[in-house]
């Protein structure tokens, strides 16, 4: 078995059979359970290709066959994930009546496509939070109720006694106390929650209540009370809704309401979107949820407050390549969570990793300089397909419809092969070989292209100062918040906070590890879905920014070019000239003649026959 590296040391696994022996030592689902169990939380971040996906499924086989937790809760990054699933699959391909004896439930967004001429009412239900009323004056009377399964599936009927339910992570931020919710539906004691990839790290659990939302809701609620055809604890409601009304209140140990009653809900949702339609937002849920999250006024009053997930005592295992251990730690406000196998690291002994430490690649330099990027990319895709070898291209998401025609263009005109450069294509469509699957930065969790042997970025994904002092500054309160500038050292773009006192905080290596997560672990994740860490592979950086493997480094595409062994197009086109003005000079054509049918001037006829 492989030892745990130290966190001040890394060890580099590039062979097959080390990366085998660790896949079937470290990553066994024995020792990586019985780690839950020691520590609770458990962080698996190692390199893609590491074997994540592989441990999550054995993970989820082994835990539906022994009684070590009463639930597991898997929770995807997004639903092409979720559907990869073995147990997903093997769920929904059951018939919706039998699903209820089935010991796996999948959680799924509203069919959207089945609502038909219902869904514009449904986005109305859902944008003021009334969808207590949407199942209701909607589903109850729809011709599909039959057959769809998505009305009931967070209900004690369609979860009780599940062994494994199944969802995305986008259940946690629309619903904070998922985790509790989803095992109180199934009578859980001992909660296993998985965590596949952490979308959440990358995003702001900060939300905000502004009076006028909270004057409506108190006049639609008082007024639902009184007209209340059961009896119901209102005081409660009216002492909480005294202080949220008072902008000097600062909202100090709030007591948690008395829950609705579904009939009191749906009369607070019918009224309240009767008198002032999308204006309306149903607080019942936001209200409980803000009396035991941190909160604060701002200045003009409104109300601010952090609407974290909660893991309600669950044990957790997060699995995000590359993601900071202090940043998970802080930003899920899971302090003990501990980092399994520290410090090792895979890269395969048959790959060669290059970055372009270029701005050329920045957003605002990419399109005026797109073309001579594309058509040195293009040369060198085109020559690995003609030797036997399939690339993937890379771009910023916002240059997708301009860099992918582009980059067909030049493939087509350099090689005259049928090339097809298609944004993230299925694995059909992959099967012929001229087609270049184009990925966006940020795409993650998809096995589609581990087979491919190169991937190429075509431009840099480059985070801003203010998306990093965003999550940074997510568990600070207003006045505390921490600033964060780029800058370049040793030609590196890094993130540092220029505030004296902030650095002495130890704030400057945090602003490097959410650099680390929404920037170099972005173009990784992306670049890394040919496996590059455990096949042999070619791989093209184009990062201003740390890169995490060691790379031969360009700082110009000429650098880049001379060691393909690649040309430029007005290179190409004098070589195609002079090759042209040897062969009818070979034949006796006179410098005019040459010049006429080559539309050049006689000089340039001269100048290639001196250097030919």
């Amino acid at each position: 078995m492989l030892p745990p590296a130290p966190h001040d040391s890394v060890h580099w696994i590039r062979d097959a059979a080390t990366l085998a022996a660790f896949r079937s030592s470290v990553l066994a689902v024995e020792p990586v359970l019985a780690a839950l169990e020691a520590h609770g939380t458990l962080l698996q971040n190692h390199d893609p290709g590491a074997g994540k996906t592989s441990l999550i499924d054995r993970v989820l086989a082994t835990l539906r066959e022994t009684n070590r937790y009463d639930l597991i809760l898997y929770l995807a990054s997004e639903r092409s994930v979720l559907m990869e699933r073995p147990c997903v699959k093997e769920t929904l391909s059951l018939p919706l009546s039998t699903r209820d004896s089935h010991d796996v439930a999948v959680l799924l967004g509203r069919p959207r496509e089945r609502c038909g001429p219902l869904d514009a009412h449904w986005a109305e239900y859902e944008a003021t939070g009334c969808t207590a009323i949407g199942r209701r004056q909607l589903c109850e009377n729809c011709t599909e109720m039959e057959t769809c399964g998505w009305p009931r599936q967070l209900t004690t009927a369609a979860l009780v006694s599940k062994r494994v339910v199944c969802a995305t992570q986008a259940y946690l931020k629309v619903v904070p106390g998922f985790v509790s919710l989803v095992a109180d539906l199934v009578g859980a004691a001992r909660v296993l929650v998985i965590l596949d990839e952490a979308p959440l790290m990358e995003m702001s659990f900060k939300a905000q209540l502004d009076l006028r939302t909270i004057e409506r809701w108190v006049a639609v609620f008082g007024d639902a009370a009184r007209g209340a055809s059961e009896e119901i604890d209102a005081r409660a409601w009216d002492a909480l809704h005294r202080r949220l009304l008072d902008p000097g209140d600062a909202l100090t140990e709030l007591e948690r309401p008395p829950p609705l009653t579904p009939a009191m809900s749906e009369a607070i949702q019918t009224l309240g979107l009767r008198r002032y339609g999308r204006q309306f937002r149903f607080l019942g849920y936001e209200i409980a949820l803000l009396t035991r999250c941190s909160r604060w006024r701002s200045g003009d009053g409104n109300i601010g407050y952090r609407r974290r997930p909660t893991l309600g005592g669950a044990h957790c295992l997060v699995t995000a390549a590359g993601l900071p251990l202090e940043v998970a730690r802080r930003h899920l406000g899971l302090p003990d969570l501990v980092e399994y196998a520290p410090g090792i690291r895979f890269l395969h002994e048959g790959s060669e990793v290059f970055n372009l430490r270029s701005r050329l690649g920045a957003a605002r330099n990419f399109s005026k300089n797109a073309p001579q990027i594309l058509a040195c990319f293009a040369e060198l895709i085109a020559g690995r397909v003609a030797s036997g070898f399939r690339c993937v291209a890379v771009t910023k998401k916002e240059f997708v419809e301009s860099a992918g025609p582009a980059l067909e263009a030049h493939l087509r005109r350099l090689s005259g092969r049928p090339f097809r450069v298609v944004h993230l294509p299925d694995r059909e469509t992959c099967e012929d070989p001229y087609v270049v699957p184009l990925l966006h930065y940020g795409v993650r969790g998809v096995n589609t292209y581990e087979g491919f042997d190169t991937a190429v970025a075509l431009n840099s994904y480059n985070a801003r100062a203010e998306v990093l002092e965003e999550l940074l500054n997510d568990p600070h309160r207003p006045g505390d918040d921490v600033r964060v500038e780029m800058t370049v050292r040793d030609g590196t773009r890094v993130a540092h906070t220029p505030s004296y006192w902030d650095q002495r905080q130890g704030f400057v290596p945090l602003a490097a590890d959410y650099q680390q997560l929404v920037e170099t672990v972005w173009a990784e994740q992306t670049l890394g879905r040919v496996r590059f860490s455990v096949r042999p592979r070619l791989v093209v950086f184009f990062q201003m920014g740390p890169v995490r493997f060691p790379a031969r480094e360009f700082t110009t595409l000429r650098q880049l070019r001379q060691h393909f062994g690649l040309t430029t197009d007005r290179a190409r086109a004098a070589s195609q000239r002079r090759g042209a003005i040897q062969a009818m000079t070979s034949t006796g054509a006179s410098v005019g003649e040459i010049a006429a049918r080559l539309g050049v001037h006689p000089r340039t006829v001269f100048r290639h026959r001196r250097r030919g």
